[in-house]
C-alpha cells in the first residue's frame, strides 16, 4: 500500500493561493468600480480548486493510495472516501459554471470598463486564471472518461466470472464476482481470455470415473482430481484439469496454464 503525504506542490499550490488572495483582499476597495464582483469571482475559485485538492488529499491519505489514482478509482472501500470522492466530482461541473460565469464578467468588465481593475497585472492574472481553471476542467474530463472506461471494463469483467461461477468454483476460490476495484483485474484479462459462451462451447466436460485410477493434480489448485468431480480437457494439448478452475482460468487468458498452447472457442 502507498502511504501518501502531503507533497511539496501541495503546499506550493497552498501558500501561492493565499498569497493570492492576500493580494486581492489589499485591493479590495479598488474593485469597486468594476461592473462585475471579479474579485470575489477569484476568491471563490481559488476555494474551489483548494477544496479539492484538500478533499484529493485526504482521500489518499484514508485509503492509502497515490493521490494520482484517487479520482481513477470508483470503488473505494472506505465508506468516508466514497462520499469524499463523490464531493470531488460534484467540483468539476461546480468549477465549469463558475467559470462560465466568470469568463462572462471578465468580457463586461473589458468591454465596458477596462480601467476599473486596480492594475494591468490583475487583469492579466484574470486572465492566466480562466486559461487555467478550463485546463483543469479539460484534465478532470479526461480523467472522468478513463475512470469510467475502467469501471465498465470491470463490470464486464464481473460479469463474465459470474457466469463461470458455480458452487464448485465458489467453493474451490471463494466468490470472485465481486472485484474490489480495476487494481483486482488480471492484466490479461481485458480481451486476452475467452468469452464465457465459448467456454461453455468447448469439448472435453466429463467426470472421472474410478477406471481412471492414475492419481493426479488440478495444474491449478494442486488439489487431487478425484472421482466424480466434473473436469475439463482441453482438445489442444489434452491438459485435464478441475473445470471450475480452468473455466476462470480461461476467461483471463486463451493459453494452457501448462503448455501455453492457444485455445480457440470451438476446440
Amino acid at each position: 500500500m502507498v502511504q501518501p503525504t502531503v507533497a511539496p506542490k501541495d503546499v506550493l499550490l497552498v501558500l501561492s493561493l493565499s498569497f493570492l488572495t492576500y493580494d486581492l483582499a489589499c485591493d479590495w476597495n479598488s474593485f469597486e468600480f468594476c461592473p462585475k464582483p471579479i474579485h470575489t469571482w477569484l476568491v471563490v475559485s481559488y476555494l474551489m480548486i483548494a477544496g479539492w485538492r484538500l478533499i484529493v488529499i485526504a482521500v489518499a491519505n484514508i485509503s492509502s493510495t497515490a493521490t494520482a489514482e484517487v479520482c481513477i478509482n470508483l470503488r473505494h472501500v472506505n465508506s468516508k472516501s466514497r462520499i469524499l470522492v463523490s464531493f470531488s466530482w460534484l467540483a468539476v461541473p461546480l468549477v465549469g459554471v463558475w467559470s462560465l460565469l466568470g469568463s462572462a464578467w471578465a468580457w463586461d468588465m473589458v468591454t465596458s470598463s477596462p480601467d476599473c481593475m486596480p492594475s494591468e497585472l490583475h487583469v492579466a492574472f484574470l486572465v492566466i486564471w480562466q486559461a487555467l481553471c478550463y485546463a483543469w476542467l479539460a484534465t478532470n474530463f479526461v480523467v472522468g472518461k478513463t475512470a469510467w472506461t475502467i469501471e465498465r471494463r470491470v463490470r464486464q469483467v464481473e460479469r463474465d466470472i459470474r457466469e463461470i461461477e458455480d458452487d464448485d468454483s465458489r467453493r474451490r476460490w471463494g466468490r470472485m464476482g465481486d472485484l474490489e476495484g480495476y487494481s483486482s483485474l488480471p492484466v490479461a484479462m481485458a480481451g486476452g481470455g475467452l468469452s464465457p459462451s465459448e467456454i461453455r462451447s468447448l469439448p472435453g466436460l466429463h467426470c472421472r470415473t474410478k477406471q481412471e485410477a492414475v492419481e493426479q493434480d488440478c495444474p491449478i489448485c494442486l488439489h487431487p482430481l478425484r472421482v466424480d468431480e466434473t473436469l475439463r480437457e482441453l482438445g489442444t494439448c489434452k491438459h485435464e484439469f478441475h473445470r471450475s478452475c480452468i473455466d476462470l482460468w480461461l476467461l483471463r487468458s486463451a493459453d494452457c496454464p501448462m503448455c501455453k498452447t492457444r485455445v480457440s472457442g470451438t476446440a
